[in-house]
């Protein structure tokens, strides 16, 4: 934080990134009534703790790695790392779409096809200076297209917002009855 804190008037605070993926610290500055500063740091979980749900909120279920949290009201996705954090709450009752679907580079899977009809059309002209290069940047331009291939889950609100989130690891089984867990919530909700 800048400035000296006998200058503080009243409360701040500030947020600082330890780099630990499940806390961070919260520093807190209060002027007290003999203007004496106080400096508080409290170590929080960056993920939904119950002192966060509303009246009546209950987790229904959370991602492994907590990133994820669908509630009685909401689902949120919480994530942050390299100095920043990205926070998107949708009420269940905004929820207006789910879907499933595969982000992919398609380029890179048209070049590396290119690539490797080029380098067996050298190879069949006897040319093998060029049919290897055409076929090892072929080789590599697919390999690339599979590595950078994601499976990712969005969830839409009428109003915007959008979260998105990979699925890395999940069976098909878990991500319908993830998005079954969604639309049974928000049938409860909108009741």
């Amino acid at each position: 934080m800048n400035g000296d804190p006998d200058q503080l008037d009243g409360l701040e605070d500030e947020l600082i990134d330890k780099g630990e993926p499940e806390n961070v610290i919260r520093r807190i500055y209060v002027r007290g009534k003999n203007k004496a500063p106080f400096l508080f740091e409290i170590v929080q979980n960056q993920y939904m703790e119950a002192n966060q749900l509303l009246n009546g909120e209950q987790i229904i279920t959370e991602s492994d790695d907590k990133s994820i949290t669908l509630t009685s009201f909401r689902i949120r996705r919480n994530v942050s790392g390299g100095g920043q954090a990205h926070i998107v709450s949708i009420m269940l009752e905004k929820v207006s779409s789910i879907e499933v679907h595969y982000s992919s580079w398609i380029i890179l899977l048209g070049l590396g096809i290119l690539f490797g009809l080029a380098g067996l059309f050298a190879g069949a002209n006897n040319k093998g200076d060029v049919m290897v290069p055409a076929l090892l940047i072929g080789g590599v331009l697919v390999i690339a297209y599979f590595m950078t291939r994601k499976h990712v889950v969005t969830v839409a609100s009428d109003g915007g917002a959008k979260i998105n989130f990979q699925t890395r690891g999940m069976k098909r089984d878990a991500i319908i009855e993830f998005i079954n867990k969604i639309e049974r919530a928000k049938k409860e909700v909108t009741k």
